[in-house]
């Protein structure tokens, strides 16, 4: 393992616990504050307004060239996040609570998807994005516990605390040995590039269509389905970090036989077959209510976390596949712009619409359904073929 790749890995690992301790729990925490689906709807909408404003900070002062401020900096907006979090039940601060989420979540994902876009090959993808996935699964679940055990019995200052803990080691574990006559031994370069170039962004694979819709789908999945199974869960943390755990051990094992033969199967037809199954795991979203017996909702359950897990897998597996044969890291970046570009858009319209909405239920339900056809734009992604590729 060279030292990119061993970096890469040590800052998922620590950034995977602290996921799991927290920020895995904030749509939770800020319905336990009392926040509406509407509220938490513009809180997701300030978040992309965020993460635009960190990326555009970050293109222009050309932070990528000292990949140690954008990794030190995604620890430290977590701990900022987390502190703005203690006045979250001052509502005029929401929007800015929001706008720290979306710097955090710019700051982490840039660095983590450019990092591991600098450990593939072309012949590798699905494997080593399926052990990325499986080493994810493994500390994320461990941090769900442990967030769940100290929010249902101590509360944020727990977090606080723990979490800080988390940072300095994590850091001192980090750069312990990743420097080499004081230069980095990782790197997050990308060239800057403007506006114009953005807008008129255009390739082959009909990438800004897709692009449009997914940061969409990321936050359904991240926010609104996990307080789907918050409330199925009777609102507790700990029996919702169980829940979690328990559908995440049952598809790690499937990952693991199926992460390695993904790069052998037929692009195309693989990546259609697991847009299908994401489609069917929001039609099985919209049918799930509290009527359900709990035999029948456990199969649910499982089906929607297999399936989105195999989407993603396949997703990523074109999405870097493009990004490592055409521009790279700037593909990276092109995708943050328009998926969060219009993720403020969406979500700002669905606040709109719970605002106006009594039944909770029915909405998400109507909300989960309309997304099984929206989703159908996925089927627009075309498969990466060298071939195809235009210089």
């Amino acid at each position: 393992m060279n030292n990119q790749t061993r970096f890469f890995y040590r800052f998922t690992i620590v950034h995977s616990f602290l996921i799991g301790l927290f920020p895995f729990y904030l749509p939770v925490f800020l319905w336990k504050q009392s926040y509406s689906f509407s509220d938490i709807s513009f809180f997701i909408s300030w978040t992309g307004v965020g993460y635009l404003v960190a990326l555009w900070f970050w293109n222009k002062q050309e932070i990528g060239n000292h990949p140690q401020r954008m990794i030190v900096g995604s620890f430290m907006l977590e701990i900022i996040l987390l502190i703005g979090l203690f006045f979250s039940e001052i509502r005029p601060l929401l929007p800015l609570i929001g706008l720290l989420n979306g710097f955090y979540n710019c700051f982490f994902w840039i660095s983590n998807r450019i990092l591991f876009l600098e450990t593939i090959n072309q012949s590798d993808v699905g494997r080593k994005y399926g052990n990325f996935q499986i080493i994810v699964a493994i500390v994320l679940k461990m941090g769900i516990l442990s967030g769940g055990l100290l929010l249902d019995d101590h509360g944020l200052t727990s977090i606080f605390i723990f979490s800080l803990f988390i940072v300095v080691t994590g850091l001192m574990f980090l750069f312990s040995s990743s420097m080499t006559g004081g230069q980095p031994l990782v790197s997050l370069n990308v060239s800057k590039f403007s506006l114009r170039q953005l807008l008129q962004f255009k390739d082959n694979f009909r990438s800004k269509l897709v692009f449009s819709i997914d940061g969409l789908f990321l936050f359904l999945e991240s926010y609104f389905w996990i307080l789907t199974l918050f409330l199925i869960t009777h609102e507790s943390f700990l029996k919702l970090g169980a829940v979690v755990i328990i559908l995440m051990i049952i598809f790690g094992f499937l990952f693991y036989f199926i992460k390695n033969s993904i790069d052998k199967m037929p692009v195309g037809l693989m990546y259609r077959i697991s847009v299908g199954l994401y489609i069917l795991s929001w039609i099985f979203r919209g049918l799930i209510t509290d009527k359900l017996g709990l035999p029948a909702l456990l199969l649910l359950l499982v089906f929607i976390s297999f399936f989105t897990s195999l989407f993603r897998l396949s997703f990523n597996k074109q999405f870097f596949e493009i990004a490592r044969s055409t521009s790279r890291s700037q593909y990276i970046m092109i995708k943050s712009y328009y998926s969060q570009f219009f993720l403020a858009i969406q979500f700002f319209i669905i606040g709109l619409l719970f605002y106006f909405t009594s039944s909770i239920q029915f909405s998400l339900n109507y909300l989960y359904l309309t997304s099984s056809i929206i989703a159908l734009v996925y089927f627009f992604y075309r498969p990466f073929i060298p071939a195809s590729i235009s210089n």
